[in-house]
């Protein structure tokens, strides 16, 4: 997956935000923070929010009710600044 990231960074264009929880146990923060860096040495936008830990997997931060106050209003942030809202 990484290394697909990394060939894809060249040719992402618009802003990214790249939202990861600690305790992801399918994939590991690193593979972002690899994107992230890709991301940036290319020179385009990109933003990373690392969550505490959540639940007993933090993959399902982004698909539980429970998370989305938690992830929701940054990401809300990132797409108004985008706008220029």
């Amino acid at each position: 997956m990484e290394a697909a990231w990394k060939r894809s960074a060249a040719t992402i264009t618009i802003p990214t935000l790249i939202l990861w929880s600690k305790n992801d146990m399918r994939v590991t923060v690193e593979v972002g923070e690899a994107l992230e860096r890709a991301l940036k040495e290319a020179g385009r936008p990109v933003q990373m929010k690392v969550y505490p830990s959540f639940d007993t997997d933090g993959h399902t931060l982004f698909s539980n009710a429970k998370g989305f106050p938690i992830y929701v209003p940054d990401a809300v942030s990132f797409l108004d600044a985008q706008l220029n809202r």
